[in-house]
């Protein structure tokens, strides 16, 4: 693990609004909405760990499949919102379908963080469909806001 994140051309972040981070945490914890992450659009939320060491706050995401440059990172104040887009592979001669269960799309997870951290300083690591994102924490505020396009 290690890998320095590269800066990501510029693009206008979009600030994190509080209420809606928290609509998004109450849905993804009761499963609300889930009509928003269907196969036929929409927006989906990988499986994600968040924790921290005495020295970063590590983010573990589950996102087997995904191909390089589909995964950006925007650090905002106290709010990591990790997204991106898994594409899906067609299959040909398919007459019914069964079950569904394999997410495609635009992926986003925002996870809040209390700990003030050093995202220019963060490192990234892609193995085996998990995503590391080691962020050292810092002394000050985390209040600038920027992004990061990941190169996996």
């Amino acid at each position: 693990m290690g890998y320095p994140i590269m800066p990501a051309t510029p693009a206008a972040a979009r600030p994190a609004e509080g209420s809606e981070i928290f609509r998004r945490m109450v849905e993804e914890f009761y499963g609300v909405g889930h009509g928003r992450h269907s196969h036929g659009g929409g927006v989906w939320s990988p499986p994600t760990d968040v924790y921290e060491t005495h020295g970063e706050i590590v983010i573990k995401m589950a996102v087997p499949g995904i191909q390089a440059g589909d995964v950006r990172v925007v650090f905002n104040g106290d709010a990591i919102t990790i997204s991106g887009h898994r594409h899906g592979t067609a299959e040909a001669g398919i007459v019914s379908i069964r079950q569904m269960e394999i997410r495609t799309g635009y992926f986003e997870r925002t996870v809040l963080v209390s700990q003030p951290y050093d995202g220019r300083a963060a490192k990234w690591d892609y193995d085996d469909g998990i995503l590391w994102l080691r962020i050292p924490k810092a002394g000050g505020l985390a209040a600038r806001v920027f992004g990061i396009r990941l190169r996996v």
